[in-house]
C-alpha cells in the first residue's frame, strides 16, 4: 500500500485532501484511482487507512496511534557530502533511529544547512518503510555541543571503535536513550577524541576494519538495538 504525509488529525469516516506536494504525487504520477487504498503517516506515531473518493479526497477507514519504542537510538553524526547525506537520512529513518544529530568536526568535509530538505527527505524515509515515527532532527550543531546534549538528555554515549575492551558491551544492555557518534571521513581529532575519553563513551565495535560514514550508520542501528536488549 503506498503511504504518504498528512499531519493533520482526521477521524475515520472523515474525509481529507491531501497537501500540494502530495496530492499531485497520488494523482499526477501514481495515477490514483477511487476505490484505491493508500496509508497516511503523520509522523508522531499515527497510521491512517484511507479511500480514494471521486472528488480526490480521502476518506478515512481506520486510525492506529502506534507505541514509539521503549529504548532509542540517536545518531550523532558529521555529516558527509550531499548525496551521500541524502542516502543516510533515509537510511536511518528505516532504520528507527529517534533522532539524528548533525555536527560540525573538525575534519568536516561538508557544512550544509538545508533543513527543510532534511525533512523532506526523513518523510520519504517515512513512507518507504512505513515508520510511523519521523526522525527528530537536529542541527549543525558544534561537536562540543553535541556532547553538551547527551548530558542533558542523559544519553549513554557510544562510537564505532575497531577494537572494544572486554565488557563494553554489557554498558549496553537496558539502556533507554543511547548516543551513536559516527566522525567524518578522516575520523576525530585528537582533541575530539580526547573529548569522547572525557566523557567515558562506550567504544563499539562494528568489525575489524575501517568503515566508511554511511556503512558505519547502517551496520550500527541494528547492531545497538540489539545490544540493548
Amino acid at each position: 500500500m503506498r503511504a504518504f504525509f498528512y499531519t493533520s488529525g482526521a477521524v475515520e469516516n472523515e474525509c481529507v485532501f491531501l497537501d500540494k506536494d502530495e496530492h499531485n504525487h497520488l494523482f499526477k504520477i501514481l495515477r490514483g484511482r477511487a476505490g484505491e487504498t493508500v496509508l497516511l503517516l503523520d509522523g508522531k506515531g499515527k497510521k491512517m487507512t484511507a479511500e480514494i473518493q471521486s472528488d480526490k479526497s480521502l476518506k478515512i477507514l481506520s486510525v492506529e496511534n502506534c507505541s514509539e519504542l521503549e529504548q532509542k537510538i540517536y545518531i550523532f553524526m558529521a555529516p558527509p557530502r550531499k548525496q551521500k547525506l541524502d542516502v543516510l537520512l533515509k537510511q536511518c529513518c528505516e532504520l528507527g533511529a529517534a533522532g539524528i544529530v548533525i555536527m560540525q568536526c573538525d575534519f568536516s568535509v561538508a557544512n550544509p544547512d538545508n533543513v527543510n530538505r532534511w525533512t523532506e527527505l526523513l518523510q520519504e524515509g517515512c513512507k518507504q518503510s512505513n515508520n510511523p515515527f519521523m526522525p527528530e532532527i537536529i542541527g549543525p550543531v558544534k561537536f562540543k555541543q553535541a556532547l553538551e546534549l547527551v548530558r542533558e538528555r542523559r544519553m549513554l554515549g557510544t562510537f564505532g571503535a575497531v577494537k572494544e575492551s572486554e565488557g563494553d558491551k554489557e554498558h549496553l544492555k537496558n539502556v533507554r536513550d543511547l548516543a551513536f557518534f559516527v566522525g567524518p571521513e578522516g575520523g576525530f581529532s585528537p582533541a575530539e577524541i580526547s573529548m569522547i575519553e572525557e566523557e567515558k563513551f562506550v567504544g563499539i565495535s562494528l568489525g575489524p576494519y575501517i568503515l566508511r560514514l554511511e556503512t558505519a550508520v547502517a551496520g550500527a542501528i541494528p547492531l545497538l538495538r540489539e545490544l540493548m536488549k
